[in-house]
């Protein structure tokens, strides 16, 4: 269900009144003052996502690397994305979005309703932010 207040609400998003919107079930992103707002991620996009964290963690460990799940990335002061997972190697647990210059790797797992945004439009954003290596799944969940 779409959280109170999205549907006909006028544009453009501030980046306050997206992080005000808090936790919900659905992925909500914020790109430009608008909103892309996608169903939550499906059993087999989660399982594919836990086995490309289990197979970063002891690597990330080793070189005292952060991996993270969906977070709040914020690329600019008006994009904040919700990546898959990210590795970061340095971690303020104080703020509500990880910056992306503290991002080494960002990780998206393309289903189909997902695959144009996650493959030819998200990597864009990302290198343009800055950034870290970008790894895209071809596997679709």
């Amino acid at each position: 269900m779409i959280p109170v207040g999205i549907l006909g609400r006028a544009l453009p998003w501030t980046e306050s009144e997206y992080l005000a919107l808090g936790e919900t079930a659905q992925r909500i992103e914020l790109l430009d003052g608008s909103l892309l707002i996608g169903p939550p991620p499906s059993v087999r996009h989660q399982a594919i996502v836990g086995g490309l964290a289990a197979a970063l963690e002891p690597g990330c460990a080793a070189a005292d690397r952060t991996l993270l799940p969906v977070i709040n990335l914020r690329l600019n002061r008006t994009r904040i994305l919700n990546p898959d997972l990210v590795v970061t190697a340095e971690l303020d647990l104080t703020v509500d979005c990880v910056p992306a210059d503290a991002v080494l790797l960002v990780g998206e797992v393309s289903a189909p309703h997902t695959a144009t945004i996650n493959r030819v439009l998200k990597p864009h954003l990302y290198a343009a932010a800055g950034s870290g290596g970008i790894c895209s799944s071809s596997r679709r969940a």
